[in-house]
């Protein structure tokens, strides 16, 4: 394995099994122990908290920044209608007229027809006053 030096990012790997419980993650090598001239075990402190002491080297590895450019995105084209390169009648700088035969045209003719539907329904069920009602009023009245 290539030789690690203080203060060099890195990534150590998960190790979770039975027993054990090392998430591992992106740190910082914060101690290395050494064996004569051969590094066995680092110390690392996580980026997101936490140390973790003699993390053998067969779990370390450079951490590799990722360049997140991400895909190209496409730009949306505008209609520019204000040109003026035009002339004023023609197709493409004039709004589309819309035919009376549109599809539920018949249908939209008349201005609020359900309100009015309502309207109807709700009368018959309203109780008239009459004058026959407005004299029995005052015949009660005139009895108390």
């Amino acid at each position: 394995m290539s030789a690690f030096t203080l203060n060099e990012q890195v990534n150590v790997e998960s190790r979770t099994w039975p027993g054990i419980n090392k998430p591992g993650g992106v740190g910082k090598i914060v101690k290395i122990h050494s064996e004569g001239t051969t590094i066995v075990a680092v110390d690392v402190k996580y980026v997101l908290g936490g140390t973790e002491k003699d993390v053998e080297l067969q779990y370390v590895k450079r951490h590799e920044e990722l360049n997140r450019g991400g895909r190209p995105r496409s730009r949306r084209s505008v209609m520019n209608l204000g040109d003026g390169g035009e002339e004023e009648g023609s197709r493409s700088s004039a709004k589309p007229k819309r035919s009376a035969a549109a599809p539920g045209a018949a249908k939209k003719s008349g201005a609020k027809k359900g309100t009015n539907n309502r309207a109807k329904a709700s009368s018959g069920n309203k109780r008239k006053t009459t004058n026959g009602d407005a004299s029995s009023k005052k015949a009660c009245k005139a009895k108390k």
